[in-house]
């Protein structure tokens, strides 16, 4: 799917890394954006231990790579050949987190999709997210403090405050 994304010039990117057959049809769809980090690992195994019904339930796992720009190598500006192959390696990286998160959910026979996506991770996943309209969102949360939330944001606050759905926070620290 290709549309325009909010005041960018940038096409939104869904690449499908891993699907459900389509003969499933589930009672409750959970979206689980994950990021390879100790926070989203722990709402993954949240979502595992305590959330998922493995009969009915399907999950959808989203991740969100950036858009490479020339400001990544400042004060060097990458030219254009060079921007390609970075968005490939960060394209590869995303397909092979999320491959390696749904094998996890198949092991315990989760069904479980896998869509890899590409800008702003809180734009990117509220419109993906509202998209596909889910039960139940869980993320993970880094524990940022509160200089930390307003100079880079919260992804997992951005979520709770614009999903029109019930959205787990999973806490680092959580044993």
């Amino acid at each position: 799917m290709t549309a325009t994304a909010s005041e960018n010039t940038q096409e939104r990117v869904n690449d499908i890394v891993h699907s459900v057959p389509e003969e499933f049809n589930p009672k409750r769809t959970i979206c689980i954006p994950v990021d390879g980090s100790v926070s989203s690992k722990k709402a993954v195994d949240w979502a595992i231990n305590h959330s998922i019904c493995k009969e009915t339930d399907q999950v959808v796992l989203l991740n969100v790579r950036e858009v490479p720009h020339s400001s990544y190598t400042y004060p060097y500006l990458l030219a254009h050949e060079s921007l390609i192959q970075l968005d490939h390696k960060l394209r590869t990286a995303s397909h092979e987190l999320l491959q390696e998160t749904a094998k996890h959910f198949l092991s315990h026979q989760i069904h479980c999709r896998a869509v890899s996506l590409r800008g702003d991770p809180r734009e990117e996943l509220e419109f993906k997210i509202s998209h596909l309209k889910p039960d139940l969102v869980i993320v993970g949360s880094r524990g940022l403090g509160p200089v930390s939330k307003l100079l880079v944001g919260s992804v997992s606050n951005h979520l709770v405050h614009h999903l029109h759905c019930p959205v787990v926070v999973v806490p680092e620290h959580l044993s």
